[in-house]
């Protein structure tokens, strides 16, 4: 990590061979900056309406067919994409599905929308 980052303040980026958890302080940073990640929500179409709702902006791709969107999700190979499920688990499988597809800016929010609203309820 101390190496990326040294590199990276001379224009060299470092690949990483798989994803990256993240937590909910820095997925909200990365959702409200200029360049914005895509962000999905690999529950159910039931969960994402449901009690715990989905993050403003995210799209909806239910784990059991990420693997038929991949496709769709090619123009975003080199974007950041943050996965969120409902605890973190669902969007940890979802992660490793895309690196081994050729992401490689994915993370997953740990904690899922169970941490995302606890926290945002707590500011």
């Amino acid at each position: 990590m101390i190496i990326s980052f040294i590199l990276s303040l001379f224009g060299v980026s470092c690949s990483r061979s798989g994803f990256e958890n993240i937590n909910v302080e820095n997925a909200e940073k990365m959702i409200g900056s200029a360049n914005k990640p895509l962000v999905i929500d690999v529950r159910t179409p039931e969960e994402y309406t449901g009690e715990l709702g989905h993050i403003e902006g995210s799209r909806l791709m239910p784990l059991q067919s990420l693997a038929d969107s991949l496709g769709i999700l090619a123009d975003y190979r080199d974007d950041d994409i943050i996965l969120v499920c409902r605890s973190g688990n669902r969007s940890r499988t979802a992660g490793q599905m895309l690196v081994n597809a050729g992401f490689e800016k994915v993370y997953n929010l740990e904690g899922g929308m169970k941490a995302w609203n606890a926290y945002r309820s707590s500011k």
